[in-house]
């Protein structure tokens, strides 16, 4: 029984470490999605035109980056 209890716990913390893996790599990806719309800034003087030409763009992007546009 012990033997048993000691392996749960080996079990447990190994899906501990994935999950912080998967919300380093959700954070990493949040931050490469910042800075593309950084660089959208560059070509795009207005991004609300942008937006506004392409509407399906607005909820997809919103939610990958965390960002509502009023």
């Amino acid at each position: 029984m012990k033997a048993q209890k000691i392996l749960k716990k080996k079990k447990k913390k190994k899906k501990k470490k994935k999950t912080l893996l998967n919300h380093s790599m959700l954070g990493s990806a949040r931050m490469a999605l910042g800075e593309l719309e950084l660089e959208l800034h560059h070509f795009i003087p207005n991004l609300y035109t942008f937006y506004t030409l392409h509407p399906p763009v607005i909820p997809f992007l919103s939610v990958l980056i965390g960002v509502h546009i009023p």
